[in-house]
């Protein structure tokens, strides 16, 4: 019963920032309270999506579980490939990566994914969700 009033509590205080954020388009990718929740709101409602559009492989993904490891945020995602075989996928958000991100962003606006992959030599599904939660903290969507 606890755990539910917290996880309903955490939620709304989430909710209720994230409003504020989104009203005012400002840049917040220097709180790292503030990435944290949009990194945990992108895990929670648009990974799934971005990860059956960028991922050629995938043909859809069965479940996303938001998990931490020394206070980062991992999604755990449950896919299944177009060969018929399924598997899970780890998906890190550590919050210098998403600054090294925000950083390239400053430099470049209106950077891609395989560029951010190259950037920071790593997949480019990877930098594709980092990508993402940095506009998001950068205020550009």
């Amino acid at each position: 019963m606890k755990t539910a009033i917290y996880r309903v509590w955490r939620v709304a205080i989430v909710t209720l920032f994230l409003l504020t954020v989104a009203c005012s388009g400002r840049d917040v990718s220097g709180n790292p309270q503030a990435v944290d929740a949009l990194t945990v709101e992108y895990i929670m409602h648009d990974l799934s999506a971005d990860i059956e559009r960028t991922d050629k492989n995938v043909l859809s993904v069965e479940r996303v579980k938001l998990t931490r490891q020394d206070a980062i945020p991992i999604a755990l995602v449950d896919v299944v490939y177009k060969d018929g075989t399924t598997g899970r996928e780890f998906y890190g958000f550590d919050y210098q990566q998403i600054v090294s991100v925000c950083k390239l962003l400053d430099k470049e606006p209106k950077m891609t994914a395989a560029q951010a992959a190259a950037a920071l030599q790593m997949s480019e599904n990877g930098a594709a969700t980092l990508l993402t939660i940095a506009r998001r903290a950068k205020g550009l969507e």
